[in-house]
């Protein structure tokens, strides 16, 4: 007779399903304060309100980086990210 692997029934996903404001703002590098910028401007992720509280979906802060990701300037190619020059 063969021995089974007890597989565990609890296992979540590697990066959650949805974000609670904090954490969306701690995953995405934000304030808070900016994140309620975004809101007042139109520009924030989708919000859901799930009883009492207000959560950011996995795919709409997909939606929002990308959008992001259009909305900013080309980079500059003679600056690195941190905004030092490369060396040549």
């Amino acid at each position: 007779m063969t021995k089974r692997k007890k597989v565990t029934q609890n296992l979540l996903p590697l990066y959650p399903l949805a974000y609670t404001l904090a954490q969306f703002c701690t995953a995405h590098s934000i304030s808070r304060s900016h994140l309620y910028t975004l809101i007042s401007m139109g520009q924030a992720p989708a919000i859901m309100q799930v009883g009492g509280r207000r959560l950011i979906s996995d795919e709409a802060a997909a939606v929002w980086r990308r959008r992001m990701e259009r909305m900013s300037p080309p980079p500059d190619n003679d600056n690195d990210d941190d905004g030092e020059m490369l060396d040549e």
